[in-house]
């Protein structure tokens, strides 16, 4: 096969040109897949480009010493490997998503952003986590990156870190309920429920995802009946049947602390009905969630297999 490709080569040297672009691309391609600074590339290739013509001469000197010098040749060569580089970088930039502003001022933020936001949508979180902090050494207060950073520690459950990180977005952005809503998250995963209640109160108009979270909050405070009232006016085909699984936890909150058997006795049937209603939603999840207690990444549910132990082992176990 090379011997019958170096023979073709020989017939039509314009097959030489045909070999340097199939090498220009692919070397663009593994460097624009690595996310290689696009100032860094551009001076390689100019080096390598440099290089090159140097072996040119260098060759051309030693096999025609008459002849060593040939500056409407070199020039061709250049121009032709310099559009060569051109649309190999274009083409590498389509395929790959690759971003190809210059290094310098805002479009160096704008490139890394949308490389961290790439990372971020591959879940590739720790590319996504080193891009956000090197934005925000030069940026403090750039929202995308304080967001994703702050959602990166929380994914990890590095709660101190993420809410530092949402801290610091609600700051800058006081209005939005997102900022708001992520922030009172991750306080209800640091314990500190009585800031998670508060910040999610502020939220208005309410609407029904921040009122099962505010309940949830109500629930880990132990302040079962405004966890209970919350979690009635919510639809009972909601997400997975959440709202009535958190609603057979506070429930059954209420009836440890009640006193009266008779009513003992209703809210443990309230208990049994509310679960078995939301379980049966998503059975598959709910299984993994309480019974084999994997880590739901964007909501703890410890306080449901705390409260509900006999319920779980009966309808999984």
């Amino acid at each position: 096969m090379l011997q019958i490709l170096r023979e073709a080569t020989r017939r039509a040297p314009i097959l030489n040109l045909a070999w340097a672009a199939l090498g220009l691309l692919i070397v663009v391609a593994i460097v624009a897949s690595l996310k290689m600074d696009f100032q860094v590339l551009t001076v390689g290739a100019l080096l390598l480009l440099g290089l090159m013509i140097a072996l040119y001469i260098v060759s051309v000197g030693v096999s025609r010493p008459d002849n060593a010098f040939i500056p409407a040749t070199l020039l061709i060569y250049g121009v032709t490997i310099l559009v060569l580089f051109s649309s190999s970088m274009l083409a590498s930039s389509y395929f790959f998503h690759w971003p190809l502003e210059m290094n310098t001022g805002k479009s160096k933020i704008e490139a890394m952003v949308f490389s961290m936001e790439q990372a971020y949508k591959a879940n590739e979180w720790d590319d996504a986590f080193r891009q956000a902090n090197v934005i925000l050494a030069s940026e403090p207060e750039h929202e995308r990156a304080l967001n994703i950073a702050g959602s990166v520690a929380f994914f990890r459950q590095d709660f101190y870190r993420a809410a530092e990180y949402f801290e610091r977005r609600l700051k800058v952005t006081p209005d939005s309920r997102a900022n708001t809503s992520n922030l009172a998250d991750t306080y209800v995963a640091l314990g500190r429920f009585q800031d998670a209640i508060n910040l999610y109160e502020r939220i208005q108009p309410r609407d029904q995802t921040v009122t099962y979270e505010l309940a949830r909050a109500h629930v880990y405070a132990g302040e079962f009946q405004d966890a209970v009232d919350l979690l009635r006016s919510l639809p009972a085909n909601e997400s997975l049947g959440r709202s009535r699984v958190l609603l057979a936890a506070a429930l059954r909150g209420l009836s440890q602390k009640e006193s009266d058997p008779e009513r003992k006795a209703q809210l443990e049937r309230e208990v049994n009905d509310a679960f078995q209603e939301g379980v049966r939603r998503d059975p598959d999840y709910w299984r993994t969630m309480l019974y084999a207690e994997r880590i739901d990444i964007y909501e703890d549910h410890s306080k449901i297999r705390t409260l509900l132990p006999d319920l779980i082992s009966q309808t999984f176990g």
